[in-house]
């Protein structure tokens, strides 16, 4: 068994403190991309996915009628193209969010949707597209432990 000195031994430590900073950023912005994908995803599979997929209700008859297709939130664009993410530093700490800009800016049925709204007309049922999901969180976690598993895997030696 080899002996280290002090100087040697902390040396370890800083590069591991380091590479452990260094991984947990680029987790960081994979599980970032990992939730834009996740939530862009709503719009192709028509519903969301928490532990399964929970397809939305459909539109109204005079809905499909007035837009002349049967997609749901899908007209314009605006929402699906207001998506934004940021991985950046608060107080310190690294965060990483992704969230739709239409959500509070000029969309007001972004958020009704989301949520689910009455109108004149009756209830109109929530279709989910931005929210907690059990399978992303499984994702996000299995991208952090994977990153933490390379780590510690690496062969250290001292003098790195």
């Amino acid at each position: 068994m080899a002996t280290y000195s002090p100087k040697q031994f902390m040396n370890q430590v800083s590069s591991i403190v380091n590479s452990f900073k260094a991984e947990m950023t680029v987790a960081l912005e994979v599980a970032v991309f990992a939730a834009e994908e996740h939530f862009d995803d709503s719009f192709k599979n028509q519903g969301f996915t928490d532990s399964t997929l929970k397809p939305w209700a459909p539109n109204a008859a005079n809905t499909v009628e007035r837009k002349g297709h049967d997609t749901i939130l899908h007209n314009t664009g605006k929402l699906r193209d207001s998506r934004q993410r940021s991985v950046g530093n608060i107080g310190g700490n690294k965060i990483g969010s992704v969230w739709y800009k239409a959500m509070d800016h000029n969309v007001d049925y972004a958020y009704k949707n989301n949520n689910g709204f009455t109108n004149d007309f009756g209830k109109v049922p929530a279709r989910k597209f931005l929210g907690k999901s059990k399978k992303l969180d499984a994702r996000i976690k299995g991208i952090f432990r994977d990153r933490i598993r390379m780590i510690f895997n690496r062969n250290w030696t001292i003098g790195r």
